[in-house]
């Protein structure tokens, strides 16, 4: 994989055009962080162009970025993986396009010459990239559907930088300063649902977005709706199919999509907890190519978490090397601050960590791609045990309804209070501008410290 950073220049009179390759040149090596020195700028009218690639995963070959279209019209740094480059390749060929390569990159440069904007809605998969259109002379920035690569973006003077990794930009801006409202609400979500970060002034292009950047102006806008894929009629379909044909349909799904993520020769594992989803992307990876090892995060330092007997279990069945990476509380507050250093912001999750050090663990086998499941127990008769809990309070709601509202809220607020709730899912959401001005002296008093020693 790889990242990529870059600057536009909205400034005609721009009296420091030399300085703008410098400037991409210090971003990129600071998103280097295993040395590898691979990387490559391209200026292009008012924009640079920089690329680091970091991992030796290129499904089509070795093509050093920004490339440029054929007849020089568009250029891009791209970082990520599209599932569907064969599909989408063949299809421009059929319309004419002459391809140098079979990477992904060359994929989404003719994509964009014969669909303009309209081309992210046909892309599947994972990826982040700056586009440069030379006759309109425009940038703009894609971020995947699910946000899975990262892109940020800031603008300076009339310049609007970008990057692959937030606390890069951290560095570009004149003056850093907390964003209190994003910090208030990841206290309170642990998730940020706007395209503002941690600084103010610095954005995310959001998932399944695009951001236009041009001398009038800046404008983001979605291309992707989950809406759009929520269908009647295909609902209905479902309901009505014998059992048998929904959960050959569905079979049929899931091994598609696990075989799109197993592109090229790289060795391929899989992070196997033994839960369902991690384990049906296990079996699933070994239908379709060698898995030679499945990884595991054991912890044997609290029971209650502790899942290594089911992932062997998974992994005999199947017939591959299970390879365990320890977890202990020592462990884990030493690797903590590094993860979320890597991370760019605090974590939403802890179990980051046990990612982290599985994939290390993952590299040191000489594994560079794997696959798992996230969060989709529920799906497959997982987590049964919030199902019950989702009927109970369907049923409790009903009788809620009939109390006057303060005696909702006053129950609502103390039942969140002591399951962990956000007050801001219980109808409390008039606490949070005093809230906000309550500890605004604190994050005055400890923001300056802090944001520089870890940004700085």
């Amino acid at each position: 994989m790889s990242r990529i950073a870059g600057v536009v220049c909205l400034d005609l009179a721009c009296p420091t055009k030399e300085e703008h390759r410098t400037r991409v040149e210090e971003i990129c090596a600071l998103q280097d962080h295993v040395g590898s020195n691979q990387q490559s700028l391209v200026t292009i009218g008012p924009a640079c162009f920089g690329h680091t690639r970091i991992e030796a995963f290129d499904p089509g070959g070795v093509v050093h970025q920004a490339m440029c279209h054929g007849n020089g019209s568009l250029s891009v740094a791209y970082n990520g993986l599209v599932y569907n480059s064969a599909h989408l390749r063949d299809e421009l060929r059929a319309k004419g396009h002459q391809f140098r390569s079979e990477t992904d990159a060359e994929v989404i440069l003719h994509a964009f010459s014969e669909w303009g904007e309209e081309s992210a809605k046909r892309l599947l998969g994972m990826f982040s990239f700056a586009m440069y259109d030379h006759e309109k002379e425009a940038v703009y920035l894609v971020r995947d559907r699910f946000g899975q690569k990262p892109l940020y973006y800031t603008i300076v003077h009339e310049h609007v930088f970008f990057a692959s990794e937030l606390r890069t930009l951290a560095r570009i801006r004149p003056a850093l300063r907390l964003n209190k409202l994003c910090l208030l609400e990841w206290s309170l979500y642990r998730n940020l649902a706007s395209e503002e970060t941690f600084f103010q002034d610095i954005y995310a292009v959001r998932p399944g977005h695009l951001v236009r950047v041009r001398r009038d102006g800046v404008e983001a806008r979605a291309y992707f709706f989950p809406t759009d894929y929520v269908d009647s009629n295909t609902y209905e379909r479902f309901g009505a199919a014998p059992e048998a044909a929904v959960i050959a349909e569905l079979e049929a799904a899931l091994a598609n999509g696990v075989q799109d993520c197993l592109i090229g020769a790289v060795p391929a594992g899989t992070l196997c907890s033994g839960g369902v989803d991690s384990s049906l992307v296990t079996l699933l990876a070994t239908r379709s190519v060698r898995i030679p090892m499945a990884f595991h995060a054991s912890t044997s330092d609290h029971g209650a978490l502790e899942k290594r007997s089911d992932a062997e279990a998974v992994t005999k069945a199947l017939g591959i090397r299970l390879l365990d990476c320890p977890i202990d509380k020592k462990i884990f507050h030493r690797e903590l601050p590094r993860v979320i250093y890597f991370n760019g912001m605090p974590l939403a999750n802890n179990h980051l960590v046990a990612f982290f050090l599985t994939a290390q663990l993952a590299r040191e086998n000489g594994i560079r791609v794997l696959l798992t499941g996230d969060a989709a127990d529920g799906q497959f008769g997982g987590l049964w045990h919030r199902h019950r809990r989702q009927k109970q309070l369907f049923l409790a709601k009903s009788l809620f309804a009939r109390l006057p509202r303060r005696v909702r809220n006053a129950l609502g607020l103390a039942a969140g209070l002591c399951s962990g709730m956000p007050v801001t899912t219980i109808g409390c959401e008039e606490l949070i501008p005093d809230t906000v001005q309550a500890i605004e002296p604190l994050i005055q008093s400890t923001g300056s410290v802090s944001v520089p020693q870890v940004y700085g």
